[in-house]
């Protein structure tokens, strides 16, 4: 490096003065400066958190306030210089951390327990990390929903704007009224969910952003004590990246989807209580496993309440046969004393079938008429009954 060969390098030999084939670099180790490393690696984070938290202030002290007709905190020459910085900070984080995984050593050269060791805390540090900046924007977005209310309250709206009352200035997210005659019915409906006003939506966006990223904060402070847990065990499972990242995105995904489930939940059953939606998207996504267990609750009460209306399943029409059985071994022997009380008993053990709807003798003939429901028997089992008796039996086709 910078020119120079040294003895690790070429092989030479300080007392000899020989000089051996070149050898190569141990696993895991590179000719990096250590501390320039660490130095790339701190100013990568500060610079990502810089970006980060400046992009979240403009979207709260700018893009809203706008939205909400309310003046901005800062010019607007400053808001497009801010973003602008805060643009350029994530992208040179972005290029600082690829240089420091590219040239950092791979743990996967160490062997266990020193490999998981090193992953679980390196990995840990950047959880640690995310959750920090993310509670931050969360708090900057709080601030900004609550520095808007505040404008608006004071009467202090944009240029061009009139101050109006959003929901009773208190926006408690009561239910829009109905609209008049000739009124949007589509607009109407959709009040519903984000406010009769379009203030009171906007106001909605800013509570939706802010408990979605609680819902995030709450899911990696699930994931951080879940993975905290793992690494102080005293027989600690080998940690494996691509379950780590997996588990991270499914988390993280199931949080966001929580939060989306209950916006609609509380917007539509509870409108007068969906302010509560980010400390219910909070502790769901802190306990994510009993989130699941409070969202399939619910999920199977809605469900039988669609169900109690339309069910799931319908049962088939009623389908009548006729068919008429024979029996030529008691027409053989009729005149016997028996024969006739054990035709009358078959009719009558026929009879009793499920399914059966009505049974008709002919006791001249020995023939029975059957009606039965071809849903609910068949005739096999009807005949079944004759040859449990020790009966040969004859019949003629179906009739419908």
């Amino acid at each position: 490096m910078n020119g120079e060969l040294s003895t690790v390098n070429t092989g030479e030999n300080p007392r000899s003065g020989e000089v051996g084939t070149p050898q190569a670099l141990a696993p895991g180790q590179n000719d990096q400066n250590p501390r320039l490393k660490i130095l790339r690696l701190a100013a990568s984070g500060i610079l990502l958190a810089f970006g980060v938290l400046t992009i979240a202030f403009e979207f709260c002290f700018w893009t809203l306030p706008l939205l909400l007709k309310v003046v901005p905190a800062m010019s607007e020459l400053s808001n497009w210089v801010a973003l602008s910085l805060g643009i350029i900070a994530v992208v040179w984080a972005i290029v600082l951390g690829r240089s420091y995984f590219r040239d950092a050593n791979d743990p996967d050269t160490l062997s266990e327990p020193e490999r998981s060791k090193g992953l679980y805390g390196h990995y840990l540090v950047g959880l640690g990390f995310a959750l920090i900046l993310v509670a931050l924007v969360c708090s900057m977005v709080f601030t900004g929903v609550a520095w808007s209310v505040g404008q608006e309250r004071m009467g202090i709206t944009a240029v061009g704007h009139v101050a109006e009352p959003l929901m009773g200035n208190t926006w408690d997210g009561k239910e829009a009224e109905l609209a008049g005659p000739g009124g949007n019915v589509l607009t109407e409906r959709f009040g519903l969910l984000f406010g009769d006003s379009a203030e009171d939506a906007y106001f909605t966006v800013g509570l939706f952003a802010l408990s979605s990223g609680v819902s995030i904060l709450g899911a990696l402070f699930f994931f951080v004590t879940a993975l905290w847990a793992k690494m102080k065990e005293p027989e600690r499972e080998p940690f494996d990246v691509s379950l780590f990242w997996a588990g991270l995105w499914f988390r993280l995904g199931e949080a966001a989807l929580f939060n989306l489930v209950f916006f609609l939940l509380l917007r539509t059953y509870a409108p007068d209580r969906y302010l509560v939606l980010p400390l219910v998207s909070l502790l769901v996504g802190m306990f994510l496993k009993a989130g699941e267990t409070l969202v399939s609750g619910l999920a199977t009460r809605v469900f039988a309440a669609f169900e109690a209306l339309v069910p799931a399943s319908m049962e088939p029409r009623e389908q009548l046969r006729l068919l008429i059985f024979s029996f030529p071994g008691l027409l053989a022997k009729k005149e016997a004393e028996d024969t006739a009380k054990t035709f009358t008993d078959l009719a009558e053990a026929i009879e009793a079938l499920p399914g059966v709807i009505n049974v008709t003798q002919n006791a001249a003939n020995f023939q029975l008429g059957v009606q039965y429901d071809a849903v609910k028997i068949n005739p096999a089992r009807i005949k079944q009954e004759a040859t449990l008796r020790g009966l040969k039996v004859e019949n003629k086709p179906n009739l419908e």
